[in-house]
């Protein structure tokens, strides 16, 4: 037996110290009296003869990746993981944008926002394409994108109508999730797409009311925080999952998040908290104290378990289809050429099949860098997009969320605690 290379030692509280393991997210708590007995006996793991109390702190150390057998190549682990994860072939993953319009003007929002929406040979080709694929998948998820995918409403409808009868048939599980402004969601729509499906919503809520409604506002200049934070509400409350994103930078990253306060709590079992540096902060700032008090308050944390292959939309078995057909490389990459595109009968042509296999391979598990690092298993390279375009050459720092792996293990630790459960 060894200790594994991904394991760091923490200390939590006054006396208090955990190891924990960034592979498997979990963690061994012992007092600081007991430091040097824990210390000792890792360092000697292979003697002939243990006491009881040895072998059973061994057996739990094992059972949380904190130990591993000596013949375990944690790097080959780690490859193995994330190719099964994105090369996976019974799930189909689907971003579908809806539009290129909007009805916000965020401050920090790159896209157009011209008046463009997906035209109805897009429509049927993709109602085509998800008839076909239920055939032999286990699952499709579909994520519905803009612009503001409200906007189209009832193309969304349309498409679910049509195929969920089919997908049934086959034996395939459909479900939706969308990226929302959530300004447009009243009691009909929730209903209506929650009996489609539709089960998760990610709507972005800027901190508090005031911060929020200076950068996410209407077309004519108003702020949205009140009608916002009622269709979050509308839609917990009907059983859809809520992922509540807060977008943080240097204007706001002081800022106690009212919204946090102000949504019901009898809700919030139904929301996770999802909070991102806007990329055009070159310094990225910490969400640690947001997260830690979205945990006291009752909240859950996205991100809580690794994925082992960083985005889900670039995986080999994901496609992300635009307004008129063409196939991107990702839900992020309108600035880059098209990859391909969804043609007659539900079928999708490649410019280049092989050259798109070897960028979605592109890996940081190759990079000597990422290979020593504990982090690795937490990020596994993050933005693959970015991989591929910089040649995978180098560690972007800090992921989206600004936190330390310091913070990182006291959050996992502490909302286990409040949830009065262990890892």
């Amino acid at each position: 037996m060894k200790v594994s290379d991904f394991v760091v030692e923490q200390s939590i509280d006054d006396g208090e110290y955990i190891l924990y393991s960034t592979i498997t997210r979990k963690y061994f708590k012992y007092c600081d009296n007991n430091q040097e007995y824990i210390k000792g006996l890792l360092n000697n793991l292979n003697k002939d003869n243990y006491s009881l109390e040895e072998v059973s702190i061994i057996k739990n150390l094992y059972s949380k990746g904190i130990i591993i057998d000596d013949s375990l190549d944690e790097i080959e682990y780690l490859r193995i993981e994330e190719n099964k994860r994105r090369h996976q072939d019974s799930i189909l993953r689907m971003t579908i944008f809806l539009t290129e319009a909007c009805n916000f003007r965020c401050v920090y929002c790159t896209q157009k926002h011209i008046n463009k929406r997906i035209d109805n040979e897009t429509i049927d080709n993709i109602i085509q394409l998800i008839k076909k694929e239920s055939e032999k998948r286990r699952e499709i998820r579909i994520n519905w994108f803009g612009g503001e995918p409200l906007l189209e409403f009832d193309v969304i409808c349309n498409i679910l109508k049509n195929v969920l009868p089919v997908c049934k048939k086959n034996g395939c599980i459909l479900n939706s999730s969308m990226t929302t402004n959530g300004y447009l969601l009243d009691e009909e729509r929730v209903i209506a797409l929650r009996n489609l499906g539709v089960r998760t919503l990610q709507i972005t809520v800027d901190g508090n009311k005031n911060i929020h409604d200076k950068r996410r506002v209407l077309a004519n200049g108003e702020g949205t925080y009140d009608k916002v934070l009622k269709g979050i509400e509308l839609a917990a409350g009907n059983g859809l999952k809520i992922i509540l994103r807060i977008n943080i930078n240097s204007e706001n990253i002081g800022v106690k998040p009212q919204v946090l306060e102000d949504i019901d709590k009898s809700l919030r079992e139904n929301i996770y908290i999802s909070i991102a540096n806007v990329f055009q902060e070159k310094e990225k700032h910490s969400s640690f104290e947001i997260n830690k008090y979205a945990c006291e308050l009752g909240y859950k944390r996205c991100r809580r378990f690794n994925n082992f292959y960083g985005c889900q939309a670039c995986g080999a078995n994901s496609v992300t289809i635009d307004t008129d057909g063409k196939i991107l490389f990702c839900s992020n990459s309108e600035d880059l050429e098209s990859i391909g595109s969804l043609e007659k009968f539900g079928q999708i042509i490649y410019k280049n099949k092989q050259i798109h296999s070897q960028n979605i391979s592109k890996s940081l598990v190759n990079n000597e860098e990422c290979r020593n690092c504990k982090e690795l298993p937490l990020c596994m390279g993050g933005c693959i997009r970015y991989n591929f375009l910089y040649d995978n050459k180098e560690c972007r720092g800090k992921r989206v969320d600004g936190m330390s792996i310091e913070e990182v293990v006291y959050l996992d630790y502490y909302e286990d605690l409040l949830n009065n459960e262990e890892a």
